[in-house]
């Protein structure tokens, strides 16, 4: 993994599509947004699983995400992991300022290569390629 004390704009990038899909994501009400980004297996092959809460509404979370939030995070997962280094984990809080812009705090999680991987659902790695474009998803938090 890329030294965490050295500025990498194509990181930043990354980090920046996926903090934007978490707040399109996410309902309106969530004034704070954290979201843990672990990897694990799921019948045998590499999955990424995520927990998204606000903690003002704790009954809200999900640990579903749409293709965009999915899309971004494994696109950040691959760009850290390029050099084939193991991927630790992320924790991400983000909290809506006055101006309702967003101040983020980005964190690797410490490495537990000894522990279970995590249970639930999991979104699977996207494969590599130009999707068609498609219409805007749907937030979780809507009626369909």
């Amino acid at each position: 993994m890329a030294d965490p004390d050295v500025f990498d704009p194509k990181q930043i990038e990354l980090m920046s599509r996926l903090t934007a899909a978490l707040v399109g994501y996410t309902p309106p009400h969530f004034k704070t947004i954290q979201c843990v980004i672990t990897e694990g297996l799921e019948d045998k092959q590499r999955a990424l699983f995520y927990t998204i809460r606000c903690p003002e509404y704790p009954d809200d979370g999900t640990t579903v995400v749409n293709a965009t939030v999915h899309d971004a995070g494994t696109a950040l997962v691959r760009y850290m992991t390029r050099e084939g280094a193991a991927f630790p984990g992320l924790r991400i809080t983000m909290t809506q300022q006055a101006d309702g812009k967003w101040h983020n705090n980005i964190k690797l999680m410490d490495a537990m290569p000894d522990k279970e991987p995590p249970k639930g659902p999991a979104q699977r790695p996207v494969p590599r390629r130009t999707p068609p474009p498609r219409a805007p998803a749907k937030p979780w938090w809507k009626l369909w």
